[in-house]
């Protein structure tokens, strides 16, 4: 933990001088995919990728939207946790998406593409999967990044554990 608690402290510091400091790009995308949700007609599918334990645009969601919300990611027990959701599914999502083609209106992710061994393969799954006119929404963060550049590094148990305490 000395070594998350350090690289914690260091990006603290070092991070008003960055250029992006400005901008808060986690608001910003939920806000964004928010924004798009809410333009969506009833009946839309809405596919969260890496949805994990939190889905945190589903709280902007209008009631009674017939907006239906699907987290998939890889990990059952990450799903486990997820309650803002209508639907949960495990898949690797760098083999196949578990939806027809052409059956989903928006495909939006965080932080995930970076982490694939097949990127290719993922979007070519999910232009298989967009409705025509469909939206795809994905923060991706640089290559470089400090913490891209530790997830390539370590072996891939060792950076999954370390994602799932940050």
């Amino acid at each position: 933990m000395g070594f998350i608690l350090t690289n914690k402290r260091a990006s603290r510091r070092i991070h008003r001088h960055l250029p992006h400091a400005q901008s808060n790009l986690h608001a910003e995308y939920v806000g964004t995919v928010a924004e798009h949700v809410e333009r969506l007609p009833p009946g839309a599918t809405v596919v969260d990728v890496g949805g994990g334990r939190k889905c945190e645009f589903a709280r902007f969601r209008k009631a009674g939207s017939g907006v239906l919300i699907v987290a998939v990611d890889v990990s059952n027990e990450e799903l486990a946790h997820n309650t803002d959701v209508d639907e949960k599914l495990v898949a690797d999502i760098t083999k196949r998406l578990p939806f027809d083609d052409a059956e989903v209106d928006m495909i939006v992710s965080r932080s995930v593409i970076e982490h694939l061994r097949d990127s290719e393969a993922f979007a070519r799954e999910a232009a298989r999967v967009l409705k025509p006119g469909g939206h795809f929404i994905s923060v991706l963060p640089s290559r470089f990044a400090p913490f891209s550049i530790a997830n390539q590094l370590l072996p891939r148990r060792l950076s999954r554990y370390l994602l799932r305490m940050l």
